[in-house]
């Protein structure tokens, strides 16, 4: 099923650089079969070309690593941990499709419409940065015009939830997001749930 969808390493990259092109590039991997035994790396901003080997190596069909990024990297001092996060750049949404009614089409057109349509859209949410879809939801961020404290941000993370009807819990300044344009490889929980493997792509 997933044979023709292929990771595309280099631009991933290019989509966090865009994101915030001087800021380190926080990357951390973990096992879809058996423990998740997170690996984390962090590149500097020339480092691109070692940051996108970093996804190919661990997000190919054989290793089968799930990536993912932390969008307030610029902002971490020593392991990601809540308290290690001085500020926030972006507020971030995570958005899965059992949250929400209809099958996987119907699901993705109504996160389209609420978070790209303005007359759709919950009145004070604009339009964000970025969006993605994960493969079994979809993740948006909001990059903010100066750096916020922590809690004044995740009280606004949990705010966009609430306006998006999502589900809780996915507020916290120190989360991890899916990278665009690697593969969601799913472990044995998301297998018999309603995820499926695929390629995460932005919008």
């Amino acid at each position: 099923m997933t044979g023709n969808l292929k990771p595309n390493p280099t631009r991933a990259i290019e989509f966090l650089r865009w994101l915030n092109p001087r800021a380190p590039l926080y990357l951390e991997t973990m096992a879809s079969k058996g423990k998740a035994t997170p690996n984390a790396k962090v590149f500097s901003f020339t480092d691109n070309a070692k940051a996108a080997s970093f996804v190919a190596s661990g997000n190919s069909n054989e290793t089968q690593f799930n990536i993912y990024f932390l969008p307030n990297a610029e902002f971490l001092k020593g392991k990601r941990k809540k308290e290690n996060v001085a500020a926030v750049r972006f507020l971030h949404v995570d958005l899965d499709y059992k949250d929400y009614p209809g099958d996987g089409d119907e699901r993705a057109n109504y996160f389209m419409e609420i978070l790209l349509d303005a007359e759709k859209r919950p009145k004070g949410i604009p339009l964000p940065t970025a969006i993605w879809f994960t493969g079994g939801g979809c993740q948006a961020v909001w990059k903010l015009e100066e750096p916020s404290h922590i809690e004044e941000a995740e009280g606004l993370n949990k705010a966009l939830l609430c306006a998006l009807q999502g589900g809780p819990g996915t507020h916290n300044a120190d989360r991890l997001l899916r990278l665009p344009w690697t593969m969601n490889w799913l472990n044995d929980k998301k297998t018999s749930g309603w995820s499926r493997a695929g390629l995460g792509v932005a919008v």
